[in-house]
C-alpha cells in the first residue's frame, strides 16, 4: 500500500487520511495515546540510554572504548520497525549482539574462561565486576578503542524475516540470525558465553542489560520504587530526566470535552511512576483506571502483556464507559499490529501513526503507509484537526 491510498491533507504540515478509512474514523468514541516518541519526547533519555548501555557493557565486559557511529537513531528505530522491540532492553541486548558480531575474534577471545563466572555469580553487580576485573588484568587495564564492523543490521533483520517468515520479529529470531553470524566467522562459542554475561532481558536484579538500564534510565530513587530493589549500579540520577511533553494541554482539554475524559487514555510499554513524574498535571485529561502501563503489567503477568498483544488496548477499552471504536496514537509497528489485532476481540480500532520524532520522517511515511496506517500524523497535537473534520 503506497500514498496514493492516501488523501494529503496540508495545514501548516502534512498529514495523511487512508481513503478506505474515512467512515472508521467518523465513528470515533475513544482515544489511546502511546507514550513514548507520542506524549513524551524520549530521544534525549531512552535513546541515549540505549546507546550508553551499550557503551558500558562493552567497556566492563570486553575492556572495549567504542568509537565511531556504532549505534545511530536509525538503528533504534529499524528495530522497532519489526513490531517486536517495544522494550527498550530488548535493543540493547540485540544491539550488543549484533555489534559483538563484527568484533575481530581476536578481540572476542578474553572471554574464553568466562562461562564458569557466569554460572556461579548472578547478582548482576557482582557478575559485571568480576567479568570486568579478570578481563581488564588480561588486557592491560587501559581500554581498547575499537570500531566493529558486523554486517549491515537491516541484513539480519532481513535474514530473520526470510526465515521465520513473518515481518514481525521477536528478541529470539534475531538472536538466532546473529547467532549464525557468530558461527561463521568462527566465534559461537564466545557469542554464548557474551550473550550469557549480558543475561535475557526481562527480571530487575537477574539479568545485567535489564538491571543496567534500569539504574541508567530510572536513577537509584525510581528503581527502588518501581522494583523494591537496587540500585545495582550509580549511573547518575536516572535520564528520565531529559524527557520532554510532547503535547499541547489544549489538545487534551478538546479531546476530553470531544469524547470526554473517561474516554481519554494510555497503553504504553513503560511504567505508570516515570509517565506521572513527566507528564505531570496533565494527567488530569485521563481516565486513569483506562491508563495501563506495561512495563508494570509484565512483572506480574510475563510475556502475554507484552506489545503487539492486544492485551493493553482490549484493557484500557473496558475500563472506558462502553467504548468500542478507540483511535490509538502511537509511532512504531508493534503499536499498528497492537491496534489491529484487537479487532478480533470486538474492538473496533483504528490507528494513528506520528511521525514527527522518526529519525527520517519521510521515510516514517512510506512505512506506515505501506503497513495501512488510518492516518499519518506529524505531532499528536494534529489530532484536533483531523477529527474536527468529522
Amino acid at each position: 500500500m503506497t500514498l496514493n491510498k492516501y488523501i494529503k491533507i496540508s495545514f501548516g504540515r502534512e498529514a495523511y487520511i487512508l481513503k478506505d478509512s474515512r467512515a472508521i474514523l467518523k465513528d470515533i468514541d475513544s482515544v489511546l495515546f502511546d507514550c513514548d516518541g507520542v506524549l513524551i519526547d524520549t530521544r534525549e533519555s531512552y535513546d541515549n540510554a540505549i546507546v550508553e548501555s551499550v557503551s558500558i557493557l562493552f567497556k566492563k565486559i570486553l575492556n572495549i572504548e567504542l568509537i565511531g557511529s556504532y549505534i545511530t537513531p536509525s538503528h533504534i528505530y529499524v528495530l522497532r520497525a519489526t513490531g517486536g522491540f517495544n522494550n527498550d532492553t530488548d535493543t540493547v541486548y540485540i544491539l550488543s549482539l549484533w555489534l559483538f558480531t563484527g568484533l575481530q575474534k581476536s578481540r572476542a577471545e578474553v572471554l574464553t574462561s568466562l562461562d564458569s563466572i557466569v554460572n556461579d555469580v548472578r547478582n548482576p553487580r557482582d557478575l559485571l565486576s568480576k567479568v570486568s576485573q579478570i578481563v581488564a588484568s588480561e588486557t592491560g587495564y587501559l581500554p581498547h578503542e575499537v570500531a566493529p564492523t558486523p554486517q549491515p543490521l537491516e541484513k539480519a533483520i532481513s535474514e530473520s524475516m526470510r526465515r521465520v517468515g513473518s515481518q514481525v520479529l521477536s528478541i529470539k529470531d534475531l538472536e538466532e540470525t546473529l547467532r549464525e553470524v557468530a558461527r561463521q566467522n568462527g566465534f559461537v562459542e564466545l557469542f554464548d558465553i557474551f550473550s550469557s554475561i549480558l543475561g535475557k532481558p526481562g527480571k530487575y536484579g537477574q539479568s545485567l542489560v535489564e538491571t543496567l538500564f534500569c539504574d541508567l534510565y530510572y536513577g537509584p530513587e525510581n528503581v527502588r520504587r518501581i522494583f523494591e530493589d537496587g540500585p545495582f549500579f550509580d549511573l547518575g540520577p536516572g535520564m528520565y530526566l531529559k524527557e520532554r511533553v510532547n503535547i499541547d494541554e489544549s489538545t487534551l482539554r478538546w479531546l476530553s470535552e470531544k469524547v470526554g475524559t473517561k474516554r481519554v487514555g494510555i497503553v504504553s510499554g513503560r511504567d505508570r511512576i516515570s509517565t506521572e513524574l513527566v507528564l505531570g498535571g496533565l494527567m488530569r485529561y485521563f481516565n486513569r483506571d483506562a491508563c495501563v502501563f506495561l512495563a508494570d503489567e509484565y512483572r506480574v503477568l510475563g510475556e502475554i502483556v507484552k506489545k503487539p498483544s492486544p492485551y493493553g488496548v482490549l484493557k484500557a477499552v473496558s475500563r472506558m464507559e462502553g467504548a468500542s471504536s478507540p483511535l490509538y496514537v502511537g509511532n512504531s509497528a508493534e503499536d499498528y499490529f497492537m491496534t489491529k489485532s484487537s479487532e478480533k476481540y470486538g474492538v473496533k480500532a483504528s490507528f494513528a501513526s506520528i511521525i514527527g520524532l522518526a529519525p527520517n520522517p519521510s521515510d516514517t511515511i512510506e512505512f506506515f503507509a505501506s503497513l495501512g496506517a488510518d492516518t499519518i500524523l506529524w505531532s499528536p497535537d494534529d489530532i484536533v484537526k483531523i477529527l474536527g473534520m468529522f
